[in-house]
């Protein structure tokens, strides 16, 4: 993961390999962060080659003043939905929580709102504690 805070235009990088505990991300209160993910495998899966197949979905638990967006750079699908590779995240006061990101393969739905509404297969998720300062 890769976020860059729209306030200052810095980096982060936020890298989490298989069987290592997720590190916490730490965020800036009332900032707005751009997130773009990368997903390495040993089948050298390329997500973008396939958009209509997939969809990652955020889930936020503990926070009320966080959303998490498609970005208008990300990636879209046939239908013309992100399919939030690329995510705006704006945050507001200071709160902790986490973050869930479920990567969805052939989902019935890109609009639900809950992980549950979207069908298809969790090829994984990986939830991070998430801290605004």
């Amino acid at each position: 993961m890769e976020f860059l805070r729209g306030s200052d235009r810095n980096y982060e990088t936020i890298t989490w390999n298989n069987g290592e505990f997720p590190p916490t991300i730490n965020l800036i209160e009332n900032d707005v962060f751009k997130l773009r993910l990368e997903f390495y495998s040993a089948t050298d899966l390329d997500i973008t080659d396939r958009l209509d197949e997939y969809f990652v979905f955020f889930e936020s638990s503990g926070f009320s003043d966080l959303s998490i967006e498609s970005s208008f750079d990300d990636f879209f699908d046939s239908n013309d939905i992100g399919i939030n590779l690329i995510t705006q995240w704006n945050t507001g006061s200071l709160e902790s929580g986490n973050v869930k990101i479920s990567v969805i393969y052939l989902p019935t739905s890109k609009t639900g709102t809950t992980r549950s509404s979207l069908g298809g297969e969790t090829l994984f998720e990986l939830t991070y504690p998430t801290v605004v300062n």
